[in-house]
């Protein structure tokens, strides 16, 4: 969220100062882990933090963290929603990426709910059973 207004100088000055020094970093840098050290300071329950270049790459972190964390495996997604390019989230849409090379067992523990729409969410939930992961 844009806590400072829309260009704030010193932001402004900041974010150039930091480009130059890369844009779009995948691995941990020195900025990555003070920025995580002052999170997990921050906030009570946090334990440490994980930061993802894109959407894609925040989701998949996003299902791994919770099967880790509650070892079970059923995810739920909304079809028809965007929720990265991983093969897990692939239906075989034609408006998007074509079914071709995305195998069955990549969505084999993916339970399907309809957008906005929370008696189909519970469902959803209920479905999955004691191998809802999240």
């Amino acid at each position: 969220p844009i806590l400072l207004g829309h260009k704030n100088k010193a932001v402004e000055d900041a974010v150039q100062k930091q480009i130059v020094k890369g844009g779009c970093l995948a691995g941990p840098t020195e900025k990555m882990v003070e920025l995580a050290e002052v999170l997990t300071t921050v906030i009570p329950f946090g334990d440490w933090s994980y930061f993802a270049k894109n959407g894609t790459d925040a989701t998949t972190i996003a299902v791994r963290m919770a099967r880790a964390h509650t070892g079970k495996r059923i995810i739920l997604r909304a079809p028809s929603s965007y929720h990265g390019s991983a093969e897990i989230w692939k239906e075989g849409s034609e408006r998007r990426l074509r079914k071709e090379g995305v195998l069955p067992e990549h969505s084999a523990f993916i339970a399907k709910y309809t957008f906005n729409d929370i008696e189909s969410v519970a469902s959803a939930v209920e479905e999955a059973g004691d191998d809802f992961a999240g």
